[in-house]
């Protein structure tokens, strides 16, 4: 089994609407892929003091922080996909090979910048529509 190195994993988003076809979130320096589901409790007399339950809604968030490129376009794109609502499709690969993908909306998106021009950074958050496909 192939092992995730960190500094292979690319975070990729692809624009429905702009064709541009795994436009990459440029310099990804973090990245965090997050899931969580819903306990709902089923517990009734017959269960005594023990907890009963089935899995509920689960929910998925990725997030992380990138170096903006020269020309900000990367930062553009996104911002106009976010403030547009659209759905984008993601894909997180391992050294080339795709390792997990679906789609998401952007939820939030930062630019940084400090003294230095030659350095502005940001951060995104994503949340997952869908189900995500593994590798």
């Amino acid at each position: 089994m192939a092992k995730l190195r960190g500094d292979l994993l690319v975070l990729k988003v692809q624009h429905h609407s702009s064709g541009s076809v795994n436009e990459i979130i440029a310099g990804t320096t973090s990245f965090n892929f997050d899931s969580s589901a819903e306990f709902l409790e089923t517990t009734d007399q017959a269960d005594g003091l023990n907890t009963a339950g089935i899995g509920g809604k689960v929910t998925r968030t990725i997030s992380g922080d990138y170096f903006a490129t020269s020309t900000l376009d990367n930062f553009t794109n996104l911002y106009a996909h976010q403030a547009a609502g659209t759905v984008i499709e993601w894909a997180v690969t391992n050294d080339g090979a795709a390792y997990m993908s679906g789609e998401a909306v952007i939820t939030s998106l930062g630019l940084s910048a400090g003294t230095s021009a030659d350095l502005v950074t940001g951060s995104y958050s994503l949340a997952v529509t869908g189900t995500v496909t593994t590798s």
